[in-house]
């Protein structure tokens, strides 16, 4: 296959970490920590070196020693061969069955060997593991050993060959991520593995700005493979496919018969399946079906870890950051629905990443920093207007997400949860007549409705549907005036006006309360309380005559005094 037709990983083609040798995670690490990561590395130090690294025993230092000198034995037999691409694979110091069996799958010279995936050497036909083993270590040898004693004009232009690999790498890159920022798909790195290679990438990252940028460090990289290989994953991350990715992660585990068990029992819970349901089809205990579940998204999150990247971070990321990622978004990224539903049931239970947390009110993914305020949400979502214009409901949603720092996206669910539409409108709760009624004065009678005959009336239930859409507004003209003056305040003969146009100082009120209660009369007119106080009620209220006076006291007073048609009288004690 072309290397331009390859599909990216973010794993190079020509793997030489050391992680690949088969070392003990003993012998990996002390090699790790003492700067050591790539097989080119690993052949240019000598036994001093091996036996100089830090708390490294006898053993680990013997088995380093015994590796460098085998994957050195697979070197060519001609000093000067390893560099010509021409050379037949039999040049090789590799066993007969090894070179006859790349020799019989089209792979008879050492340019074809060096240019092979490790999947398409487990593929060749009548080869077995070990001999798989052998030449792929063969293949990493070719990729790593040094050449500059080469003849000048056989030599492999390792440079070049890396060089190659980075445009092509390159160019799998999507044209609208070229232009983003680099440090967008750094936030979805995941792995402390991965992070050490972003935090050793230190000499190349503070020169790129955009994704396009990386062009620019290519030479730089080609210098040895190490720098190549954190180019390479870097490049990786940029042309990341999350279906391409998850189709890697899940494919081979679909397909293991040992998988089936467990697949069984999470496509039942997918389904909506109880555990003791899944029990008794199964002949199982309950206990038992929990304990299989678990170990089935355990293996769903193992074979995901190794992307390196947090696929629901990476959604958020491609969605410009709004931190709030839905099913739909994530179903049109993932696509297949196999794939899909066990990704989604892997992240909502038990995820290998834990940037986002699932919150099941909301059924999305959220940044885990947004989790606790959108709990909150519905508290604030109650202190809204219990009805609001269509026109207005933007501008008021924008303000509460500004208020609490949530994106607009969840604020729209939670008021898709909370309101319903009515003509015009949004409602909370029940919608009463009364409720109309209140709306409706408040939003269109600011000076008051003059009640005076059925024509007002009349007009008042017209514009009652003309908000509301086509309710059932069957009262009778008396009905409507009877609830109009229980929700409203009398500010003038025959005039009502909502309760929220009503202003007057609370201290005001309490003066004249004061007023009521000292005098010696068991109750004062509405017309001798509005002379006493005129001058105040012009100073500190709207009131400017008796009536409005009558309605602003019996709205802030009526659980102190007894009101009559013309008076207010103090409550007697019994």
């Amino acid at each position: 296959m072309a290397e331009s037709q390859k599909t990216p990983s973010l794993v190079p083609d020509y793997d030489d970490r050391v992680e690949t040798l088969n070392l003990s995670n003993r012998s990996t690490n002390a090699l790790k920590l003492a700067g050591i990561r790539d097989i080119e590395q690993f052949l240019n130090i000598n036994e001093r070196d091996v036996c100089g690294i830090k708390n490294i025993g006898a053993k680990s230092a013997e088995e380093i020693l015994q590796c460098q000198k085998r994957l050195l034995g697979y070197g060519l037999q001609k000093q000067n061969a390893l560099s010509a691409l021409e050379q037949p694979v039999y040049e090789l110091n590799i066993s007969v069955r090894a070179a006859n069996v790349l020799a019989k799958n089209g792979v008879n010279t050492i340019d074809k060997l060096v240019n092979m995936r490790d999947e398409d050497i487990e593929q060749l036909k009548k080869i077995g593991k070990k001999t798989v083993k052998e030449i792929m270590y063969c293949k990493r040898a070719l990729s790593a050993l040094p050449v500059n004693n080469a003849a000048p004009e056989t030599r492999i232009d390792i440079r070049k060959h890396r060089l190659l690999k980075l445009q092509n790498a390159y160019q799998m890159i999507p044209g609208h991520r070229r232009d983003r920022a680099v440090q967008d798909y750094l936030s979805a790195v995941s792995g402390i593995e991965a992070s050490l290679i972003i935090k050793e990438s230190g000499n190349f990252l503070p020169s790129l700005h955009s994704v396009s940028d990386i062009v620019s460090v290519f030479e730089e990289a080609t210098n040895n493979t190490s720098n190549t290989q954190k180019v390479l994953f870097l490049l990786g991350i940029f042309a990341f496919d999350v279906r391409a990715s998850l189709d890697r992660a899940f494919g081979a585990l679909l397909s293991e018969e040992s998988f089936g068990r467990f697949l069984n029992i999470l496509e039942k819970r997918i389904a909506g399946q109880v555990l003791q349901e899944i029990a008794d089809s199964l002949g199982l205990t309950r206990e038992r079906v929990r304990q299989l579940e678990c170990k089935g998204i355990k293996l769903l999150n193992e074979h995901l870890m190794p992307l390196c990247v947090d696929i629901i971070a990476f959604i958020d990321m491609e969605n410009n950051f709004e931190k709030i990622i839905t099913h739909e978004e994530l179903r049109r990224c993932i696509g297949d629905a196999k794939y899909f539903d066990l990704f989604l049931y892997a992240m909502k239970t038990n995820g290998p990443w834990d940037a986002y947390q699932y919150h099941k009110r909301f059924h999305v993914f959220c940044r885990r920093d947004l989790y606790d305020r959108i709990d909150a949400l519905s508290g604030y979502m109650n202190a809204l207007p219990a009805i609001i214009d269509r026109d207005q409901k933007d501008a008021a949603l924008e303000s509460l997400g500004v208020q609490l720092e949530l994106p607009l996206k969840i604020i729209m669910m939670e008021f898709v949860n909370a309101y319903k539409p009515a003509g015009r409108v949004y409602y909370r709760g029940k919608l009463s007549l009364a409720r109309m009624y209140d709306y409706v004065l408040e939003k269109y009678y600011p000076e008051g409705i003059k009640l005076f005959d059925d024509a007002i009336i009349e007009s008042f239930k017209k514009q009652v549907v003309d908000v509301f859409g086509e309710i059932d507004v069957s009262e009778n003209n008396h009905a409507i005036y009877s609830r109009i003056t229980s929700v409203s305040v009398l500010c003038d003969r025959g005039t009502y006006i909502h309760p929220c146009f009503v202003t007057i100082d609370a201290g005001l009120i309490d003066e004249i309360a004061s007023h009521i209660l000292i005098s010696p009369k068991g109750g004062l007119s509405f017309g001798e309380l509005f002379e006493d106080f005129r001058q105040k009620l012009a100073l500190r209220s709207n009131i400017n005559n008796k009536y409005f006076l009558h309605g602003a006291l019996e709205l802030r007073l009526k659980d102190r005094f007894l009101f009559t048609r013309d008076a207010i009288v103090k409550k007697t004690k019994t």
